[in-house]
């Protein structure tokens, strides 16, 4: 049966697990699943690598938890707002994000036919030539972790004007339900950037005697939208 097209919606990628939104990555592409090819690689004399690859290299996973998206990621996809599956995307990774990326997998795979090879063949040098192959895959993945959160940074900066301008429409006080029924986003977005621009300065937050968060917004409370507007635009 072939689903309806509902207009404003798209397929997408959502995790399960950690509600990330946005596209997934190779299986390969995490240096713990390339540790697991290569213990197998090391238990079985290099017999069993091959096939864990084929049943693993067309799936895809969430880049911020891991979890296994099974093949093409399709446990991740959902129906949602067009808006909200275009968030993930307005920062985009750079070329040295995406250098990061290759080079990881290229050493994790490098270090995984190394060690295999060694072990089957008894040489203690090409298995350590593997190690230190895997060891410059850890250090080339953490400095991808820390180029992903820098464009994480970038995207919550980049969403910050749209947030200021419902703050100045609704008094200067906002909730997490306000941001995410005026901007149509999920509950655990409109919650990260409130939480980001929190810095108890400027915008503060709150907990009412009904039990509710609410972050207020000193400089905006008084203020028209419009006046909010102008500034932002200047």
């Amino acid at each position: 049966m072939t689903e309806r097209a509902v207009p404003g919606l798209v397929v997408a990628h959502a995790c399960p697990r950690c509600r990330y939104a946005g596209s997934g990555e190779s299986y390969f592409a995490r240096g713990t699943n390339v540790a697991k090819l290569l213990g197998i690689t090391v238990l079985t004399g290099g017999f069993g690598a091959p096939v864990y690859y084929l049943l693993r290299h067309s799936h895809k996973i969430c880049p911020r938890c891991g979890m296994n998206w099974g093949e093409q990621g399709r446990r991740s996809l959902v129906r949602a707002p067009a808006s909200q599956a275009r968030e993930a995307e307005l920062v985009p990774p750079d070329r040295s994000e995406l250098s990061l990326k290759r080079g990881t997998f290229v050493l994790y795979t490098l270090a995984a036919l190394l060690a295999g090879g060694g072990a089957v063949q008894g040489d203690v040098g090409q298995m350590a030539a593997g190690v230190g192959a895997a060891a410059g895959g850890y250090v080339m993945q953490r400095n991808l972790r820390q180029a992903r959160e820098r464009r994480r940074q970038m995207l919550l900066e980049s969403l910050v004007p749209t947030v200021l301008r419902l703050a100045a429409q609704h008094g200067g006080h906002l909730t997490v339900s306000d941001v995410a029924a005026g901007l149509g986003w999920t509950l655990p977005r409109a919650t990260k950037v409130l939480q980001h621009l929190d810095d108890g300065i400027r915008v503060d937050s709150r907990v009412t005697d009904e039990g509710m968060i609410v972050y207020e917004f000193r400089e905006l409370i008084g203020r028209g939208a419009a006046d909010v507007r102008g500034e932002l635009l200047a």
